[in-house]
């Protein structure tokens, strides 16, 4: 005896081969697209504990997505990394920001760069 699961909500025969594959190539668009705004813009670690923290964190998550995408489009490379396109898009919208973790980052390397012989002046 062979058991054969449906595995739609249809019953069978109601649904086409392409019907299925369409649906199948949307789910997994949006499959990916959560994939990518939990890891790489923060969703999993909104810790909110209320209803309007959760919707503020998500709206931030959101125009994090936004605005990387945006930064995608404008340059339009070959091949989109979520991780590339964020940076472009802190580098284009908030140079100020990358000037900052810059001069942040010379102030770790400071001692080492001291011991070489190397000079940098103190940032602030």
């Amino acid at each position: 005896m062979v058991v054969t699961a449906n595995v739609t909500s249809c019953p069978p025969g109601n649904l086409i081969a392409s019907t299925l594959q369409w649906w199948g190539r949307r789910r997994w668009q949006i499959e990916t697209f959560f994939k990518v705004i939990k890891h790489r813009f923060g969703l999993h670690r909104f810790g909110q504990c209320t209803q309007l923290g959760v919707y503020r964190w998500l709206l931030l998550v959101l125009l994090a997505f936004v605005l990387a995408l945006w930064s995608y489009l404008v340059r339009q490379t070959e091949q989109l990394d979520w991780a590339q396109a964020a940076e472009l898009a802190v580098r284009l919208l908030m140079p100020q920001v990358v000037i900052i973790s810059l001069l942040k980052e010379l102030d770790r390397w400071r001692d080492e760069a001291h011991l070489l012989g190397i000079s940098i002046p103190a940032s602030g």
